[in-house]
């Protein structure tokens, strides 16, 4: 047995009713998508910051030997600078964990993306009732599990936030 394919209800488009409570329901979903443009926003930096560190630690730490090699009176110096970048770079990355919060920050967009989608086609949804309080019914339910879920995922991400950042572990000669 095949379903005929539902179309909207004739006049849906000029129901006023449905058509406030829709715009007014947009601007709560606007919260949402701003909190996703943050993640999206934040997520870049994240990674330009650990792919910068990455690749100036390796570039250091390769050319303290060739370095160490020379016979020129600056090479003492040089060393010494170069193993000091090393270290605070080594350090730095360790306690902001650039990757980690890239990888959270583009996850979180991602789960907003999903969520927001999922709203849009229960949206869809319910612009093709027949009846416009049970529209609204279904924009209402559909905006308040949107909410739900949105705070959601930013508790979950802001403590594995704060589960990551630790101080560096200093080691003390002995």
């Amino acid at each position: 047995m095949s379903a005929e394919p539902r179309t909207p209800r004739y006049g849906y488009q000029n129901d006023e009713q449905f058509l406030k409570v829709l715009e007014e329901l947009d601007k709560v979903k606007q919260e949402v998508v701003d909190t996703r443009r943050w993640y999206k926003q934040h997520a870049r930096p994240q990674m330009v910051q650990f792919r910068l560190s990455g690749v100036l630690l390796i570039l250091l730490s390769v050319s303290v030997p060739f370095i160490a090699a020379q016979t020129a009176p600056w090479k003492d110096t040089v060393v010494s600078l170069a193993t000091l970048l090393i270290a605070a770079l080594t350090g730095l990355s360790s306690f902001f964990r650039w990757e980690h919060a890239w990888q959270s920050y583009r996850q979180t967009q991602y789960a907003f993306d999903r969520l927001l989608n999922m709203w849009e086609l229960k949206i869809v949804e319910a612009k093709y009732q027949a009846d416009s309080q049970q529209a609204i019914e279904m924009a209402m339910k559909a905006t308040e599990q949107l909410l739900q879920d949105a705070a959601a995922i930013t508790t979950a991400e802001t403590a594995e936030y704060f589960k990551r950042v630790q101080m560096p572990q200093v080691q003390t000669a002995k």
